[in-house]
């Protein structure tokens, strides 16, 4: 198995618009250091970024985690996308502030 380096060309066409996903979960031997004999690398890939991790379980559980990354990685992407404009943000703590004062004034 190789561990070399991520590929140096884009696994998708547009990195700017590609979502994660698991590129594949295979087993390997014992890290240096660890003990136990069940062990995976898991890979993800999102346009030229990799990812590479190790696991112990089998095979189904590693690969369940692994994907559980992979979607926890994509919402944190949409998150980031849908974030409001620091302009947004301003113009809602001021309206804030404002129904603050007005409900604070005596009748």
């Amino acid at each position: 198995m190789n561990l070399a380096a991520p590929p140096s060309r884009p696994i998708v066409g547009n990195p700017e618009d590609a979502a994660y996903r698991l590129i594949g979960v295979e087993s390997v031997k014992t890290p240096e250091g660890c003990a136990g004999a069940d062990w995976f690398v898991y890979r993800i890939a999102q346009g030229i970024n990799a990812i590479t991790g190790y696991r112990r379980g089998n095979h189904e559980s590693v690969r369940g985690e692994a994907e559980t990354i992979v979607v926890a990685l994509n919402e944190r992407r949409e998150w980031k996308k849908s974030k409001v404009s620091p302009t947004d943000r301003r113009k809602a703590a001021a309206a804030v502030r404002a129904a603050a004062a007005e409900s604070e004034l005596p009748p």
